[in-house]
């Protein structure tokens, strides 16, 4: 069976409340690689360092490899560049931010919480044209 990006979003929730954020990061990458849209590099060689697919890759990235601050950094930029088109966009947005606070903390449990969340209200719009995390 192939994995959605809701899979992958809880499966990296889970990873998150056993606090191995290296796991968590590896699961949000591969959801995140379903998600992104293809950059003809041809035609684009240099897409821009800080939209939002690059400050979501470079989240990840720093989430990765233990920079948590520098992750929740690149969350928020991206958080900021996302304008919500109904409540419940604002509301998942609110539970993204959270999450870059929690992350800038290292407080995987509550990342968790907020991922889940973030997920579900997604998950119920039926799509994630534009992600809120």
């Amino acid at each position: 069976m192939k994995r959605t990006l809701f899979d992958f979003l809880e499966l990296a929730a889970q990873a998150l409340t056993l606090d191995d954020y290296h796991t968590a990061a590896v699961e949000l990458r591969k959801g995140l690689t379903r998600i992104t849209p293809r950059v003809d590099t041809d035609s684009t060689p240099n897409p821009a360092d800080d939209s939002l697919w690059a400050e979501l890759r470079k989240s990840v990235e720093a989430m990765e490899a233990g920079e948590f601050k520098v992750s929740a950094t690149c969350l928020r930029k991206a958080v900021d560049q996302i304008k919500p088109a109904n409540l419940d966009q604002t509301v998942a947005l609110q539970e993204a931010a959270a999450l870059a606070s929690c992350l800038y903390r290292g407080d995987f449990s509550a990342m968790a919480t907020h991922l889940r969340e973030v997920a579900k209200i997604q998950k119920a719009q039926g799509e994630l044209a534009t992600p809120m995390l």
